[in-house]
């Protein structure tokens, strides 16, 4: 008993492959452009909060009448952030410097500095 060799349509051409490939890519691209806009946007967000929050301990400290160094845990915006103040003596000068760092994280995040007379 011999098999039979079908006719005609035996697999895919090259044509049918490369509008397949097309057709996947046109559909790829502007998904992958999305999930890295949300990404960036996500990323904007972080900073902006690490600002205001590295902005408003650096007021805290510029209106204390005494500079006390300090660690902090915050919540903000539904994450953990660690806000360090730190502040080095130069003669009549301190130096005050202000970080913020996701929590988990020692990349910073926002970083703040300024000089006050004592």
């Amino acid at each position: 008993m011999a098999i039979k060799q079908p006719d005609g349509d035996a697999g895919y051409t090259i044509i049918e492959s490369i509008i397949a490939m097309a057709l996947l890519s046109i559909a790829i691209f502007p998904t992958a452009r999305i999930i890295t806009k949300v990404q960036f946007n996500a990323m904007a967000g972080d900073k902006l909060t690490a600002g205001q929050l590295a902005q408003a301990a650096m007021e805290n400290a510029l209106s204390a009448e005494t500079f006390v160094s300090s660690t902090a845990e915050l919540t903000r915006s539904g994450k953990r952030w660690r806000v360090v103040r730190s502040g080095k003596m130069s003669g009549a000068l301190i130096e005050i410097t202000v970080v913020v760092y996701k929590s988990g994280s020692q990349k910073p995040i926002a970083a703040l500095q300024t000089l006050r007379l004592i």
